[in-house]
């Protein structure tokens, strides 16, 4: 599962339980043989379960941005491995020789071991631009990390995810929130527009490449 699946997973299953805390609130406070200072117990029960969940959800959420994070500006080990070099010259090679005639899933699969690497990925972009297989119809939806301006989005990504780290940390349910109607439509708690911009590993895809991806099903290609 990629971080991104992780975290859409975490937030869509705790978004559930909040539904379902709704329902069971609202049950607490339609039963006319309960008293009123009971029905708050129950109720404060409730979401206190719910609140614990949250914190799990939190911490597990805020762990793996911070492996992200840990992980952007880190010097890839490989860069001057002879290997390492002779396998990016065979990809750009291939990239060149098959040209538009490319399947984009075998390509990404290529790409795999270059992540990170933000010289060999610019490298891999110039081929790929040059044969043409840029303009193939679902190339920014199979391969989205190289469909940007640049491959190197450390920076924004960086941006982004702090703050995205900074608004999970402060999340929390209390009786002035009420229920989930506020996110109706909304799959993981409202911060669907947040993650609509990063791709699987997390990375920063820019929005004008969310603008395109939506046209083609954005539900499907980013989660």
């Amino acid at each position: 599962m990629s971080k991104k699946s992780s975290i859409t997973s975490l937030l869509s299953a705790l978004s559930k339980e909040w539904k379902s805390m709704d329902e069971k609130v609202k049950d607490i406070y339609a039963n006319n043989g309960y008293t009123q200072a009971y029905k708050e117990e129950l109720a404060e029960a409730e979401r206190a379960k719910l609140n614990r969940l949250l914190e799990q959800v939190k911490e597990k959420i805020v762990s793996s941005i911070d492996s992200k994070l840990e992980s952007m500006f880190k010097p890839v080990e490989n860069t001057f491995n002879a290997a390492y070099q002779s396998r990016l010259t065979n990809v750009l090679n291939i990239v060149s020789l098959a040209g538009n005639n490319i399947d984009l899933r075998d390509l990404k699969a290529m790409i795999e071991p270059f992540q990170g690497d933000y010289t060999a990925l610019e490298a891999i972009k110039a081929a790929i631009t040059n044969c043409g297989i840029d303009k193939k119809e679902n190339f920014p939806t199979v391969l989205s990390s190289l469909a940007t301006g640049s491959s190197d989005t450390r920076k924004v990504t960086h941006e982004k995810l702090v703050k995205f780290k900074n608004s999970i940390s402060e999340f929390n349910i209390d009786r002035s929130m009420g229920n989930i109607e506020w996110v109706q439509g909304m799959d993981y708690l409202g911060y669907d527009p947040f993650l609509n911009v990063l791709d699987d590993d997390l990375d920063y895809i820019g929005d004008d490449q969310f603008k395109q991806l939506s046209t083609k099903g954005i539900s499907e290609t980013l989660n």
